[in-house]
C-alpha cells in the first residue's frame, strides 16, 4: 500500500460512511486480507491501543496506522482524508433530509441493522482473542479466560441498559486491570 492509496482510502471510507464502529472491520479487511500490511495480531493490538485513547477509536485507528505505516505527515493527513468528507455530508444530511418522514427513518432503520452485523462479524472473528495471552501460542488459564468473558458480557449488557458510557468505560477498565493482575 502506497501513502496515496492509504489516503485515498480514508477518504473512500469518510465518504460512505457517518463514522460507525462497524467502519472498524473495512480497515481490517483493507489492510490484514487485503494488501497485507499487518497481521491480523498486531491490527487487534493497535485497535486495543486506539480503543484506549482519548478521542474517536476511529480517528485514532486512522492515526496511528498512518504514522505506522508511512510516516506522521500521512497520518495527520490520513485523519484529514477521512473527517472531512464526513463533516461535508453532515453538514447536508442537516440541511437537506427530512427526518420527520417514516420512509426516512426506515432506510436508517436499515442502517443501524447493516452496522449492527457488520459489528457482530467482527465481534465472533475477535473472539479468540479472548483465551490468549500476551505470549504467541500460550493459551488463557481458564479462569482468566472465564473472568474476560464475563467482562465482555457485563459490559454489553451495561451498553444495552443504557448506562453511561463514562461508568461503563470505567467499570469495565477497573474490572479488567483487576481480572488480569489482581486475582
Amino acid at each position: 500500500m502506497t501513502p496515496r492509496a492509504w489516503l485515498l482510502f480514508n477518504a473512500k471510507i469518510g465518504s460512505l460512511t457517518f463514522g460507525m464502529s462497524a467502519i472498524t472491520p473495512m480497515y481490517e479487511h483493507v489492510l490484514v486480507r487485503e494488501r497485507k500490511a499487518l497481521t491480523a495480531r498486531e491490527f487487534q493490538e493497535i485497535l486495543t491501543v486506539c480503543q484506549v485513547l482519548p478521542g474517536p477509536t476511529l480517528v485514532s485507528l486512522a492515526m496511528y496506522l498512518g504514522k505506522r505505516l508511512f510516516g506522521p505527515t500521512t497520518g495527520v493527513l490520513g485523519v484529514l482524508c477521512l473527517c472531512c468528507p464526513g463533516a461535508v455530508w453532515a453538514l447536508l444530511f442537516v440541511r437537506f433530509v427530512p427526518l420527520e418522514r417514516p420512509d426516512v427513518r426506515a432506510v436508517f432503520w436499515g442502517f443501524a441493522v447493516a452496522s449492527l452485523i457488520l459489528l457482530l462479524d467482527m465481534v465472533v472473528r475477535l473472539l479468540p482473542a479472548l483465551g490468549a495471552t500476551h505470549v504467541v501460542g500460550e493459551i488463557a488459564a481458564p479462569g482468566r479466560h472465564a473472568r474476560r468473558v464475563a467482562i465482555a458480557i457485563g459490559v454489553g449488557i451495561a451498553v444495552l441498559l443504557h448506562a453511561s458510557m463514562m461508568s461503563v468505560a470505567l467499570a469495565g477498565a477497573t474490572a479488567c486491570l483487576v481480572a488480569e493482575f489482581a486475582l
